[in-house]
């Protein structure tokens, strides 16, 4: 892979501490709306959180239904990880790896770029996907 491909934005996947998906999301977006505000770019383009739909039975209720982490423990986050000389950008590598929760990437200190079949199906819609799955499944007659 050339230089000018590595400085295009890319999808990498980070490893958050397990349960603090979100805080990991939400702490990146916030430092990178003071950048926006600063006038700084900070390399990081969009973030998200894998998501699926679940019915949760409830007692003597409908059911309820519920996101379920698909990936729990980790983030797909879509940067400009690369500088002009292939170098790994040390402002965006500060800004990610220094945000609270967030263990590193996947890949260590050569992170990872997913390919773009791979953030496809990883961040396909629900309006794609089926219509919510039970959290439990079992076939007919079984008790």
């Amino acid at each position: 892979m050339d230089n000018f491909e590595k400085m295009k934005s890319h999808w990498y996947v980070l490893q958050v501490m397990s349960g603090q998906e979100n805080r990991a999301m939400n702490l990146i977006q916030i430092r990178r709306e003071q950048d926006v505000r600063d006038g700084i770019d900070d390399g990081v383009d969009d973030i998200k959180i894998p998501t699926d739909k679940i019915e949760v039975p409830q007692k003597n209720k409908k059911p309820v239904i519920r996101e379920k982490k698909r990936y729990p423990g980790y983030v797909l986050i879509q940067a400009r990880l690369y500088q002009e000389d292939g170098q790994i950008n040390p402002d965006v590598w500060d800004l990610i790896k220094n945000t609270q929760g967030v263990i590193g990437f996947v890949g260590g200190e050569h992170p990872v770029m997913l390919s773009k079949e791979d953030v496809m199906e990883m961040l396909r819609s629900e309006e794609e996907a089926e219509q919510p799955k039970p959290q439990i499944q079992y076939n007919v007659g079984e008790t």
